[in-house]
């Protein structure tokens, strides 16, 4: 559990940076990330649910493991 306003996450393979939105998705538990328009901007996915990031922490942001 993270208790912060926000978590930062990288992922490598082979030695190389992989970007959020590329051909393969960056998928947390079917929370699916996406890269915003702005910085700090992007959003996580899951079904017809999605979680904007923000500077600000309330319980609309709050996301769970699991199903």
């Amino acid at each position: 559990m993270a208790t912060g306003t926000h978590v930062h996450i990288a992922r490598k393979y082979n030695g190389e940076w992989i970007p959020i939105d590329s051909a393969t998705p960056f998928n947390l538990e079917g929370w699916i990330a996406h890269t915003g328009d702005a910085v700090y901007q992007g959003t996580l996915t899951r079904g017809n649910q999605t979680v904007t990031a923000s500077l600000y922490s309330n319980t609309a942001r709050l996301i769970w493991a699991g199903p």
